[in-house]
């Protein structure tokens, strides 16, 4: 195993929406909501520019992924609950699932960072929050 690539998304963690649906010409169309299309490019980008900095291509080998999502504190919580929260005691359980965060992240990589998603055999997640900013992802990628 051999670490491959560092980098950190400075954007609120958005989860992966479901698939829509409308008919056009009388035939379903599905799409991606805007949402989730923007916070994918958003995270692509990034992802091509630690590339680009580091100066790989993207990978066909098996990768193990370890990424955080951090959101920030909610502003009604009180300074003993946020100190909680910080320490780790108070654990971030809201939306969105972090199932979802990871879809929208594992895609967004897709042909940035490896080939397909496919070639991700470990990946070790967590949600956290974080007192600094509007939230962000913190990913570490390595190759087998």
């Amino acid at each position: 195993m051999s670490h491959f690539l560092s980098f950190t998304v400075h954007e609120l963690p958005c989860g992966k929406d479901r698939p829509r649906f409308t008919m056009s010409g009388g035939y379903p169309r599905v799409y991606t909501s805007e949402k989730t299309r923007r916070f994918e490019t958003i995270f692509s980008d990034v992802a091509h520019g630690a590339m680009m900095r580091a100066g790989h291509i993207p990978t066909y080998d098996a990768v193990r992924l370890r990424m955080a999502a951090y959101f920030p504190i909610p502003q009604s919580y009180s300074k003993k609950k946020r100190g909680e929260c910080i320490a780790g005691v108070i654990k971030p359980m809201m939306k969105p699932d972090i199932d979802n965060v990871i879809k929208a992240a594992l895609d967004a990589m897709n042909g940035v960072v490896y080939d397909d998603d496919k070639q991700v055999f470990e990946l070790i997640v967590s949600k956290r929050y974080t007192e600094c900013c509007e939230g962000y992802i913190e990913v570490e990628v390595c190759v087998e």
